[in-house]
């Protein structure tokens, strides 16, 4: 929507050619009043879920002038039709609009977003750092690991692997999220 601020490419068309959405199903919601899209929700269908973003990135956006009431009121109530028969619908938003979601879905607050400015360059951000992350960056990086995209189930279940060693040493508590994702592979 070029009408909008903090638009992102989750709520865009190239949403859909994400290369992590094949074979998912994956949906736009849009708000209309009159001949205006006033504002964009987007999400997917997981097995008995619908989800619309994540706590550290909401995928929707209104658009400058629009009523965000009215806007939002839309958007829930095409988020409900498009969920229809599923068990769970979960829904991310900027807090300044959490207020404006429907009473009967239940709400709870995240304490924040954790942002990097990308622009001041990695030397820059990487001195920005505590020194325990600096260590244990340069640790990693002395051990030979490497990050990237998980680019099929191998690749998952292979990190799945690292994380269940991980938490079990922290002796924290397996995410449920994870241990679900796990399990659909």
């Amino acid at each position: 929507m070029g009408n909008s601020e903090c638009a992102t490419h989750y709520t865009a068309p190239e949403y859909f050619l994400e290369p992590a959405l094949r074979g998912k199903k994956p949906f736009a919601i849009l708000s209309v009043a009159g001949e205006d899209i006033t504002a964009v929700l987007t999400g997917l269908h997981d097995d008995d879920r619908v989800q619309s973003g994540l706590s550290v990135r909401p995928q929707i956006v209104f658009s400058r002038g629009a009523d965000r009431s009215s806007a939002m009121r839309n958007l829930v109530a095409g988020l409900v039709k498009e969920a229809h028969s599923t068990r769970l619908i979960d829904l991310f938003v900027w807090s300044d609009v959490a207020g404006l979601v429907d009473a009967e879905f239940h709400q709870r607050i995240y304490e924040g977003v954790v942002m990097l400015d990308l622009l001041r360059g990695p030397n820059d951000l990487f001195r920005k750092f505590s020194s325990n992350k600096k260590t244990n960056i340069k640790k990693a990086i002395k051990y030979g690991v490497s990050v990237d995209a998980a680019k099929s189930p191998d690749d998952v279940s292979s990190y799945y692997a690292v994380y269940v060693d991980w938490a079990r040493r922290k002796a924290l508590r397996l995410s449920r999220k994870m241990r679900s994702k796990r399990r659909s592979l």
